[in-house]
């Protein structure tokens, strides 16, 4: 089993503006529902019922997407879930370079899994802050994180970067 020395979970739970916007949208359906529905016509039960499960079931998935990032002397893991059942582990024998970035410029901000138009591919919760991975092969990894001095304090500790 292997020592984990960095550990973090970052959730959408920690972005306001996300349920801002979902109250929002909440609203935008139930006021013109509750203003204008006949009882008597079943096709407009049927349009509410299906309106306000799509918003349950958006913000249930709001709920649970979550990024969890763990390094270890053997490599650094990754984890977005839903959309990944168990840890994509990135050995460090396979990483030719790897780079804190402090202030994204030109790369995606936001929040999801996507491929940049530069051959980058991106985990992040939000934010401009992360550790990009640069392998042998050309490829490169982005993973956003909220606590980037203590794992770039982790990774000088075990020799990943190599001038402060």
């Amino acid at each position: 089993m292997e020592k984990i020395l960095f550990f973090e979970q970052q959730t959408l739970r920690q972005l306001p503006r996300i349920w801002i916007i979902m109250l929002i949208s909440i609203g935008a359906i139930a006021l013109p529902v509750a203003m204008e529905v006949n009882i008597n016509n079943n096709e407009d039960i049927f349009a509410i019922i299906f309106s306000i499960g799509l918003m349950v079931i958006i913000f249930a998935f709001l709920m649970v997407v979550r990024l969890d990032t763990k390094v270890s002397k053997e490599g650094i893991s990754i984890k977005f879930f839903p959309f990944h059942r168990s840890f994509r582990l990135y050995r460090w024998e396979n990483i030719s370079n790897v780079t804190v970035v402090k202030h994204m410029i030109l790369r995606s901000r936001g929040w999801g899994v996507r491929n940049h138009v530069r051959g980058t591919r991106l985990y992040n919760m939000g934010g401009k802050k992360g550790l990009q991975l640069e392998f042998y092969h050309g490829r490169k990894v982005f993973i956003g994180t909220k606590k980037i001095a203590e794992l770039e304090a982790v990774l000088y500790k075990i020799g990943q970067l190599s001038n402060k």
